[in-house]
């Protein structure tokens, strides 16, 4: 560490070291003239490219309608670029679309693809610069299988499906940026300065400033701490930790690009001292300043900082890093495993064919809905607070194959169960969690439960594919009179009444700041700049040796109330929580006991897994939407469906079998293609050529064990259909190039063309004995399905293309 002295003359106060900003910029593409740009559009959607009115002169627009249909629209142009060390690009975008996923891509001359995919974004609706800098692209595939891309061969900009619609995409001045961070370059500390002299010489500050220490202000109500760089810096935040006898409970941040202008990025009212994170997503900037105005000490006393640290970009690049950072600082427990770099297993609860799940993992933790809050529990007792990390931990289903999950924290004689079962139906389902303390000692135990709402999903932030895990933005909490609380838009109803209700915008603390001193939070209602404010609610207990007591809080899927249950009912919510209960227990019995298993006892957990996965499959469904999750895999692909569909069979259930393969025939192209995966977004066109032949594997095995004639042949246009196409795609590789080409063009005379069939090979197409496998078994099936409904001809014709 260097050490600085700031004198009291204010006038010998600024220390400037000046650096001069080296960036070199090319305009790839200001649109004045329209060439090189061409669209790529996937099957099922329609879009072109267009020469239009921009924010200077003319751009490019991007047409689009992804109405229907699980699909992209690309712009692509070539392009011949280096890569520096360090570079950005940029561009203006104005758009009228609904939210849809953004991506921009690099691909290099070996066809590897690099990226950044932003996933459901509101598309600006005027004219907003746009800056994508190296630290935001990453690998997405290619035969590279990772690394970093040195020279970009192709560009492309792309909208893909979230919301899907219609609508217009404005592009104008693409620029390409050179880099050249003085931050980087090991120079020493830039500026500092305060806007009074009192500054004791014991205070420190690093050699680049990004690290103050002991710093303590004048004795007056506002103060200014001013950090100058004297070139634009990337700024992810501020990690301040106050001294505790007088900390600003009020105060702004505020950032400057030329140390003349300044703009306020963060303001904080009601700071309760600590350690302070302040989440700066994506700023530049070359100056900071914070301006002090109340002090906890109260008036003429001011401010004193024991450290202070200006983070990098990557503290706040995206929010799960931020609480990344934060829970490496925090006591274990604190926040969930994954923030520490830790896999927490969990598993779904919900009812069959509802669009709605919860999750539940092995710490206890309850996540509400897909990308939703949590409820998490912790116990205050004996002036300490005891969380996931302090006791031994067990899980279980209910008769041991029930989905009605368990989990058990165990510490000495006392135990708390979380409970949580998923009641109603499709469309009109509640999530209700109980937590019952057990008090199994000798002596009566006192204390509080805590359950806190959190802006955390179980889901963890490495599953990101479809609905990135981690963080879940809380932007609004309010308590009623009656303890029921409005978590933005989503309702939490204690059939228990609490004891109390506090909430805590991030500002003021993360609510486990309280917890750990067993207490709440002032206030019931709060909104939050951030997005990360949360709640608990308190039950304090007194529990007798062998006694124990519950606590029942429930949180309704779905947004009507006709169904919904009371708060804290007479009974405490015993009584609605038994009937739920006990409607769940019969409900799986009876889908998960038609067929009878008999193996040894010792095997007795092979037989529970086999029905518990029956009740998962159902419960994954979203309608007759078969899908093997209900978070990132929450989509219907006919690979897994068709397989599933087999088992579903084999252990006596058909209906659903029947509403699958009735739902997925309408997504066949009318090209007689069957798509590999459809979700709410509609089929998505990629093409992955095992599909064809699982479907009609897959219906040919639902009329095995149906024998329902009847409904074989109402499918049975759809399996011509598929034939035909399955025709013309082996039709591509028996041309003579495959039949008198090379060895390795003959090998693959009279297969399917290359596909994608599997993640294995997803860098690009293959050819796939997987996909002529199922490419056999439909034909077979096909030829099958023509002899049962009497079609003699067309049977002929198909066991024809099967020998063939």
């Amino acid at each position: 560490m260097r050490v600085v002295t700031i004198f009291r003359n204010v006038a010998c106060a600024l220390i400037v070291i000046s650096l001069s900003v080296q960036a070199q910029t090319r305009m790839l593409d200001d649109f004045e003239t329209f060439t090189g740009w061409h669209a790529i559009v996937s099957e099922g959607a329609s879009g072109s490219l267009a020469h239009a009115p921009g924010r200077t002169g003319d751009c490019m627009a991007i047409d689009f309608n992804l109405e229907g249909v699980s699909g992209y629209v690309i712009a692509e142009k070539d392009v011949e670029i280096d890569l520096p060390s360090n570079y950005q690009f940029s561009f203006e975008m104005k758009a009228d679309i609904p939210v849809n996923n953004f991506e921009f891509k690099l691909i290099d001359e070996k066809e590897n693809v690099f990226w950044i995919k932003k996933l459901n974004i509101a598309y600006p609706k005027e004219w907003e610069k746009q800056t994508i800098k190296k630290r935001h692209i990453t690998f997405a595939w290619g035969p590279s299988g990772g690394g970093e891309i040195h020279h970009v061969r192709k560009l492309q900009i792309v909208v893909s499906s979230g919301q899907g619609g219609r609508g217009r995409i404005l592009i104008d001045n693409l620029r390409f940026e050179t880099l050249n961070d003085p931050g980087s370059s090991g120079a020493e500390g830039k500026f500092f300065a305060s806007s009074f002299a009192r500054i004791p010489s014991s205070h420190t500050i690093d050699r680049k400033a990004t690290v103050l220490t002991k710093w303590e202000g004048a004795q007056k109500d506002s103060d200014t701490l001013e950090f100058d760089y004297n070139y634009l810096k990337e700024i992810g935040g501020l990690a301040i930790e106050w001294d505790s006898s007088r900390y600003a409970t009020a105060y702004t941040v505020d950032l400057s690009e030329d140390g003349v202008e300044w703009t306020r990025v963060y303001t904080v009212t009601e700071g309760n001292g600590g350690r302070d994170y302040i989440y700066l997503h994506e700023k530049d900037a070359r100056s900071i300043r914070l301006r002090f105005t109340q002090s906890s000490a109260g008036r003429g006393t001011g401010y004193a900082i024991a450290r202070l640290e200006v983070k990098g970009p990557e503290f706040s690049l995206q929010p799960n890093n931020f609480f990344t950072a934060i829970a490496a600082e925090s006591g274990m427990g604190l926040f969930p495993k994954y923030f520490l770099a830790q896999q927490s297993y969990w598993t779904v609860s919900g009812v069959n064919a509802d669009s709605k799940e919860a999750l539940i993992n092995e710490e206890g933790m309850i996540e509400v809905d897909k990308e939703e809050f949590s409820l998490e529990p912790f116990i205050f007792v004996g002036g300490r607070l005891f969380t996931w990390n302090d006791v031994e931990r067990t899980q279980s289903l209910e008769d041991g194959y029930l989905p009605i999950p368990s989990v058990k924290w165990t510490r000495g004689p006392g135990t708390l169960s979380v409970r949580l079962v998923s009641s109603g139906t499709s469309g009109a389902s509640t999530a209700i969690a109980t937590y019952r303390l057990t008090n199994a000692g000798e002596g009566t135990v006192t204390g509080k439960l805590f359950i806190a709402i959190r802006p955390f999903q179980v889901n963890p932030p490495w599953q990101w594919l479809n609905a990135p895990g981690g963080v879940s933005p809380i932007r609004s909490i309010r308590s009623d009179s009656t303890g029921v609380v409005r978590v933005d838009e989503r309702t939490v109803i204690p059939l228990t009444a609490p004891d109390g209700f506090g909430a805590v915008s991030f500002d003021s603390g993360d609510i486990t700041e309280y917890l750990t001193r067993g207490i709440l939070p002032a206030h019931t209602a709060v909104t939050d700049q951030t997005g990360f404010a949360s709640a608990a609610y308190e039950y304090a207990f007194t529990i007798p040796a062998g006694a124990s007591k519950e606590v029942h809080i429930a949180v309704p899927f779905h947004a009507r109330t006709g169904q919904n249950p009371s708060p804290h009912q007479r009974d405490g919510g015993s009584v609605f929580v038994k009937h739920a209960f006990d409607e769940s227990v019969k409900f799986w019995r009876e889908k998960l006991d038609r067929v009878r298993i008999t193996l040894p006892a010792q095997y007795r957990d092979v037989i529970n897994t086999v029905k518990s996965n029956l009740a998962y499959i159902l419960i994954n469904r979203d309608g007759p939407g078969i899908q093997p999750g209900s978070r990132n895999y929450e989509r219907s692909w006919i690979r897994d469906g068709s397989l599933t569909s087999t088992a579903l069979l084999e252990l006596g259930v058909q209906t659903e079998v029947r509403e699958y393969l009735d739902w997925y025939a309408m997504f066949q192209y009318p090209s007689g293609k069957i798509p590999c995966v459809v979700d709410k977004r509609g089929a998505d066109a990629t093409a992955e050529h095992d599909s064809h032949g699982e479907f009609i594997y897959a219906i040919r095995t639902y009329f095995n064990f149906t024998h329902d004639t009847t409904w074989l042949k109402g499918k049975f246009d759809h399996v011509v259909k598929t034939v035909r196409f399955i025709q013309s795609l082996r039709a591509e590789r028996k041309t003579d190039k495959y039949k008198n080409g090379t060895d390795e063009d003959r090998a693959l005379y009279g297969l399917v063309p290359e596909s994608i069939s599997h993640e294995g090979y997803s860098d690009h197409p293959r050819h796939s004995y997987w996909d002529d496998f199922f490419i056999l078994r439909g034909l077979k099936d096909a030829t099958d399905i023509a002899r049962v409904l009497g079609h003699t001809a067309l049977e002929k014709e198909f066991a024809a293309e099967r020998d063939d």
